[in-house]
């Protein structure tokens, strides 16, 4: 009866593509016979520019993460001691991108009769990177402006002055949240998973109440999962049959700081995840070839813990 339900809700949820009905593993084989280590993701900051992961290294090491100068400047998030100071000019541009996959909500800024900032994305269309678009319109001026995302809040001090070598292109890199990934993915690597175990765990769902409100948005990569439950512990992503191994994305949990490091499993088709989370992100790629999907839990409020 529940697996009947569970196909019947699944029935509706997706008008892009049918969702096929799901088939728990009913029985588990010998450990011998299935001793099939599970694949490692993609370590996320192997797929990073080579200067970012000079000064993600550079964190781990020492604690301090530097600013990285070129085309476009680059900030450490959330490691400044005050906020990035931003030179720009009347009669020109200060372009600023934010984290790829971001959804802007709300910008503000000291002195909106002065200063022009607009909302622009480039890229994917699916997936776009953000870009806040900064033109003051005299100088001297000076301001500060607060931008708020689905993820992150940046806080950034503006200067207007009529010189040639103002700032251009600005950014910001994640060294907390790439360090963290990166570690985790080096863990899982270094430990021999055997599939039956966690199979089992998968066939002990045919005996449970599975939470089916999760919803999947992003492109159609080749592994974009094709349904998110929960059975109250565990959170798992149900992954297209067809995928490789090499294709396996990372996975991070948003929280409080940002996405971050979270526990989690390869089972066959499946992510296992220990715990559960009201958002979620898997990410392969780096850059402008970066693909990014979004797991978001839609039920009901849950208690604090989660």
């Amino acid at each position: 009866m529940l697996l009947c339900a569970f196909v019947a809700v699944l029935a509706g949820c997706s008008q892009q593509r049918p969702i096929p009905p799901l088939q728990l593993a009913t029985e588990v084989r010998s450990e011998m016979e299935n001793a099939t280590p599970s694949a490692a993701p993609v370590d996320p900051l192997s797929l990073e520019p080579e200067p970012v992961r000079v000064a993600v290294r550079a964190y781990r090491d020492t604690g301090e993460a530097p600013v990285i100068r070129g085309d476009r400047i680059l900030y450490p998030y959330g490691l400044t001691n005050k906020p990035p100071m931003l030179i720009c000019a009347p009669l020109h541009v200060t372009d600023l991108t934010l984290g790829r996959g971001e959804t802007v909500t709300d910008v503000a800024t000291g002195d909106s009769e002065r200063w022009l900032v607009d909302i622009a994305g480039s890229g994917s269309p699916q997936d776009p990177v953000p870009h806040i678009l900064i033109k003051p319109k005299d100088a001297p001026l000076s301001t500060n402006l607060v931008i708020m995302t689905n993820q992150r809040t940046y806080r950034l001090n503006l200067i207007s002055r009529r010189t040639a070598t103002f700032t251009q292109a600005v950014g910001f890199y994640f060294p907390r949240e790439l360090l963290a990934a990166s570690e985790q993915a080096k863990r899982l690597a270094a430990v021999s998973s055997v599939v039956p175990k966690h199979i089992s765990l998968i066939a002990d769902l045919a005996h449970k109440e599975l939470n089916l409100n999760y919803a999947v948005d992003g492109p159609h990569v080749p592994w974009k999962p094709i349904r998110a439950f929960d059975d109250g512990v565990h959170t798992y992503l149900q992954m297209p049959a067809g995928m490789k191994s090499s294709e396996a994305p990372a996975l991070l949990v948003a929280g409080p700081a940002g996405n971050g490091l979270v526990n989690y499993r390869v089972a066959g088709n499946y992510y296992i995840v220990d715990r559960m989370f009201d958002q979620a992100v898997l990410l392969a790629g780096v850059g402008r070839a970066q693909d990014r999907v979004t797991i978001t839990y839609t039920g009901t409020p849950r208690g604090k813990g989660v």
